[in-house]
């Protein structure tokens, strides 16, 4: 969504939630995103990360910035705040389908760590992980 409609999709969404309802943010957090081999035995080993494009990150805190916005003018309260790891998992051609849809979201990907994921996937039984740390808040809907 483009920076400039977040506050409208706020309005939206706070003109159209019942009082005291529930909006419910979620979010990738920027930082680096560690990639690791899973291997039929179910160890893991790590080959490298992935990070965020900056218009990326960049979009993730003009969106903060609305809600934190939002709240001060009282459309909205903070309940609850948690933070998690999320984890894909990936067979190599859904790894390279997943970076072309995403390619405007994610720094480009190293020639090292592209050929560590080629290289690894050869061994039978293997898939990625790529861990994603996700923030997510409950807001309540204050009445206007």
């Amino acid at each position: 969504m483009p920076r400039e409609s977040v506050v409208d999709a706020l309005n939206t969404i706070h003109r159209a939630l019942r009082p005291n309802g529930i909006l419910l943010d979620i979010h990738p957090l920027d930082v680096p995103s560690p990639v690791s081999a899973l291997f039929a035995d179910q160890t893991s080993n790590p080959i490298g990360e992935t990070f965020y494009a900056g218009s990326f990150a960049g979009d993730v805190e003009a969106a903060e910035r609305a809600l934190a916005v939002q709240e001060t003018q009282g459309h909205y309260a903070n309940e609850q705040q948690t933070e998690f790891d999320f984890l894909h998992h990936f067979t190599l051609d859904q790894w390279h389908t997943y970076f072309a849809a995403q390619a405007n979201d994610y720094r480009p990907l190293g020639a090292e760590l592209t050929t560590a994921v080629d290289h690894t996937m050869q061994t039978p039984g293997t898939t990625l992980t790529m861990g994603e740390r996700i923030k997510a808040t409950r807001y309540r809907a204050r009445t206007s």
